[in-house]
């Protein structure tokens, strides 16, 4: 497990992709990677996943990005 800055409970250590329990793709892996490297090097940024994109392999496949409609909901934004 990790913070919105990607550190494991260890001071210091950071954790991407899979092994760090949050979403299992190549993409998120190396966004999380950057958020990692920029945090070790003394930054403080938090990693953001409202924009990553989604898919499900099937035919035909399907694809997502942002926030569902119950978030929408939730957060006031539906008409």
């Amino acid at each position: 497990m990790v913070d919105e800055y990607l550190e494991t409970t260890a001071p210091g250590i950071y954790a991407i992709g899979d092994v760090n329990g949050g979403l299992l793709l190549a993409h998120v892996a190396s966004y999380e990677a950057w958020v990692a490297v920029e945090n070790c090097l003394g930054g403080r940024r938090a990693r953001d996943l409202r924009v990553v994109p989604s898919c499900t392999y099937s035919f035909p496949e399907v694809a997502s990005v942002g926030l569902s409609e119950d978030q929408a909901r939730e957060k006031g934004m539906s008409r």
